[in-house]
């Protein structure tokens, strides 16, 4: 419908309805003069005005009876593999519930999508089964993945989601008190997510805050894509497009809804760049532009089609917000809110860059080019140059011979001010790359690394501050960033345990890179790269593996296209061969055993032409062990005992010859802790069981003398803590009780210090839980029941966490299920209550 035959729709709609209903097939008739396409028109909104509107809005504890129109399933009542535990949503097509898995193949939490009996009939089914297919090709970390799916006994299909345990995205911003820029920025990943769907041609439909969640950690989690429509529909589903019914032009939220979308037109993602609008709003001001939802179809219709929504910063609450508002603000939110779809933001990812202009202090792409918006940025950005230009120009006005001396001091000034920024930018690289790795790998420099990073950090930023928009200075600062992250809190580096630190950091380094990369130079694109092999490397020692291989998916991806480019250079091959083995980990923590062997095989390849060219190069030896290290373990994971014991076995020889070669350094003694650790692992035989131990006895000790060393390293500590409880194993194998009671108290001891720092350590947290469960067993095998049942108790606290956040994998499910029996011999509940949600 165009703005035109929309306006003459409008205009007799108005007037008919305030006609008798009696007088109005006549007034029809008369005011559509015959057009019989108007009259059909006018008369749909007419039905539609003494039909109710279905919204997709309440919660379940806002519904009278959530069985109304749907049998409802019964708590303990199986859904395919789940089991139901509690309703806790309902929407236009269906009804949430809460579930966990019960075929006891593994624990999890999962929401499970019923469909409603009796409503929409095929056409709901359609529904159902297109949203299945939508979600199942949506992979991105801010969008709740599909678990499963199918359809009960009585034929209502279900979907099985990711469980997301969050407050919607304005309460959650409101709760922990964020300010416009945190807003703001956590809006961007938002816009990510739905970008991301666009980009994999859906639109959601029902963009509002209900509909994006936000966890504790500050994870957002975009959910429901019931009404999502693919912009082409046989693109997934292989069916051509189907008829658009009434009942599903119905369902939309209308406070968030488009002007298209309640008049029934063509829906685009243009659509949800106007949601979007709405949800800035609400979030920077608290309130939304319209509030329709209890409103009659046609003032519905007007309001929305046509009433000017107020500028965010005239609503605003406080004369201080009123002003952080005014300007950019207002003119983003107002361009997303445009009625006409062709006069927004063009694609979502237009507005966040829009956004992300705003928070650099640029002019943003919706504001006209007027000369004095942009020459006002320019100033602020460059207020000691704008201020010497001006002094400049005071002193032509003295006369010729003022000007040329003045001139002279200006630029000897400017000289000396660029040897003083060159100075201290040259300052701050000899901290982070010269001195820092000098120092790496003396014991003991974990502190000193830390004030290092941290005193260039502070050098950069302020240089930063002085010169926005210099490519290489952002370069330093985001590897600056870097390095902190390492040391703050990189798993598979000396570090001070700070994993939600070293996230933080490793985040703004992306976002320092990312809007430059693009179209940046080599150097640029493996900083980013790098940066994303870091945070995903994070994500899975935080037990976020599919999120870990995601970030590591796109640094791969960007490495192969830079060797791509030039197949000769042989440090982009050695940096690929690098990417390989960070995306190999992640695949293998994943449970993506096979791609993770495949990956292996093509950089063991590629690492003996790069050996060929530089046979003594120790940075390629030392990526030669780790990938004869990862092959083995992924062999063993695959069930290849045999292949597992060769790959391991050469793994352990290159990381020995390595550390002789280089005795001072922590990366090739802890190289070798792994690679003797998982080798041991593999001596599992009776027979075998001595040969085993002594392994494990030489990895204990290198880890000792990392521990030694360096006492406040967090990394260290961690294998001390492995390697005792692997110890205490094989000892209890072989009957040496004494032995196995006294590695498992140095581990507890061990463990117990690096969660307290972080919590968030999932690692740490899974094996101090099996060890609890251990140290239990040992206690009932000496006859201390009641101290034995302490112990138990101990356990389930640490692992059910794990569980309640998805976290709880590998060895931790075994831990769990002897905690649970043992705990049950105690007269135990079979779950720590402290671990409910």
């Amino acid at each position: 419908m165009t703005p035109a035959e929309w306006s003459a729709v409008k205009e007799i709609l108005g007037a008919a309805l305030e006609c008798p209903p009696e007088d109005r097939s006549a007034f029809l008739e008369r005011s559509c003069a015959g057009d019989e396409n108007l009259r059909r028109r006018v008369e749909s909104f007419i039905e539609a005005d003494e039909r109710p509107w279905r919204i997709l809005e309440a919660p379940a504890a806002a519904s009278s009876s959530i069985t109304e129109d749907l049998r409802a399933p019964a708590a303990g009542e199986r859904i395919g593999a789940y089991e139901v535990i509690a309703p806790i949503g309902q929407g236009g097509m269906g009804i949430v519930y809460l579930a966990r898995r019960a075929d006891e193949q593994f624990e999890q939490r999962v929401a499970i999508k019923l469909s409603r009996a009796g409503i929409g009939g095929d056409a709901l089914d359609r529904r159902f089964r297109a949203e299945r297919q939508i979600v199942a090709a949506l992979d991105h970390p801010h969008i709740a993945r599909l678990l499963d799916g199918g359809a009960t006994p009585d034929g209502r299909p279900y979907l099985v989601m990711e469980y997301v345990e969050g407050r919607p995205l304005t309460e959650w911003c409101d709760v922990h008190g964020l300010g416009t820029v945190e807003r703001l920025a956590i809006f961007l990943e938002v816009c990510a997510a739905v970008q991301y769907a666009h980009q994999h041609l859906v639109v959601h439909r029902d963009l509002k805050p209900a509909n994006i969640l936000v966890t504790e950690q500050g994870s957002v989690k975009l959910l429901d894509f019931g009404i999502a429509k693919l912009i082409e529909p046989d693109s997934l589903t292989g069916e051509g497009p189907q008829p658009q019914t009434a009942t599903l032009f119905r369902l939309m939220t209308p406070d968030y809804a488009s002007p298209e979308q309640v008049r029934g037109e063509r829906i685009s993602t243009s659509s949800d760049v106007y949601a979007l609008g709405v949800v800035l709003y609400e979030l920077l001001v608290g309130d939304r532009p319209y509030r329709v939802s209890d409103t009659a179809p046609a003032e519905m219709l007007r309001i929305v089609c046509d009433e000017q929504p107020a500028k965010p910063s005239a609503v605003a609450t406080s004369s201080s917000r009123s002003r952080e508002l005014a300007g950019d603000l207002d003119t983003i939110v107002l361009t997303a809110l445009r009625k006409e779809p062709s006069r927004r933001y063009s694609t979502v990812g237009a507005m966040a860059d829009d956004i992300r202009r705003h928070l650099g202090g640029f002019p943003v792409e919706a504001r006209t080019d007027a000369f004095g918006y942009r020459a006002g940025k320019f100033v602020r950005r460059h207020r000691v140059a704008v201020l010497a230009a001006v002094l400049l120009v005071a002193a032509l006005a003295a006369g010729l011979a003022m000007t040329e001396r003045e001139a002279r001091r200006a630029r000897a000034a400017e000289a000396l001010a660029e040897n003083r920024f060159q100075d201290v930018r040259k300052l701050a690289n000899v901290f982070l790359f010269e001195i820092h790795d000098q120092i790496r790998d003396l014991p003991g420099s974990t502190p000193a690394r830390q004030t290092l990073v941290k005193r260039a950090l502070e050098y950069l930023t302020n240089l930063s501050r002085q010169r926005e928009g210099d490519r290489a200075l952002t370069l330093d600062l985001a590897r600056a960033y870097q390095r902190v992250d390492d040391v703050q809190g990189n798993p598979y580096q000396p570090n001070l345990g700070d994993f939600r630190g070293a996230a933080m950091s490793y985040s703004k380094s992306i976002a320092l890179l990312f809007s430059q990369a693009s179209s940046g130079s080599a150097e640029e694109k493996q900083a980013l790269a790098k940066a994303r092999f870091s945070l995903g490397g994070l994500e899975v020692a935080m037990g976020n593996p599919v999120a870990g291989a995601a970030l590591s998916r796109q640094g791969l991806a960007a490495l192969r296209e830079l060797a791509a480019a030039r197949p000769d250079d042989l440090s982009r091959a050695q940096a690929l061969a690098t990417g390989m083995r960070f995306h190999a980990f992640s695949l293998n923590a994943a449970r993506r055993g096979p791609e993770a062997l495949a990956l292996l095989v093509e950089q063991g390849a590629l690492l003996r032409r790069l050996l060929r060219a530089s046979p003594r190069d120790k940075q390629i030896l030392r990526e030669m062990g780790q990938n004869l290290y990862l092959t083995g373990t992924t062999r063993s994971h695959n069930g290849d005992d045999a292949g597992a014991r060769e790959s391991l076995s050469e793994s352990v020889d290159v990381w020995r010859s390595l550390v002789t070669g280089n005795p001072s350094s922590p990366d090739m003694r802890r190289g070798l802790f792994w690679a003797l650790t998982d080798y041991a692992a593999l001596f599992a035989s009776p027979d075998q069981l001595p040969a085993g131990l002594s392994l494990f006895d030489e990895a204990r000790e290198v880890a000792r003398s990392l521990v030694q060393g360096d006492p406040k390293n967090t990394d260290a500590r961690m294998l001390l803590a492995v390697a005792c409880v692997n110890v205490a194993v094989r000892a209890t194998e072989l009957g040496n009780y004494e032995q196995a009671a006294s590695d498992r108290t140095e581990a507890r001891t061990l463990l117990e210090s690096i969660v307290a720092v972080d919590p968030s350590n999932s690692w740490a947290a899974a094996v101090l839980g099996g060890t609890y469960a251990a140290m239990a067993e040992d206690l009932v095998r000496a006859g201390n029941r009641k101290a034995a049942c302490e112990f138990y108790r101990k356990s389930l606290d640490s692992l059910s966490r794990l569980q309640v956040a998805s976290r709880l994998t590998g060895d931790a499910e075994s831990s769990m299920e002897r905690a649970r029996k043992g705990a049950a011999a105690c007269g135990q509940p079979a779950q720590s209550p402290s671990a409910s949600p």
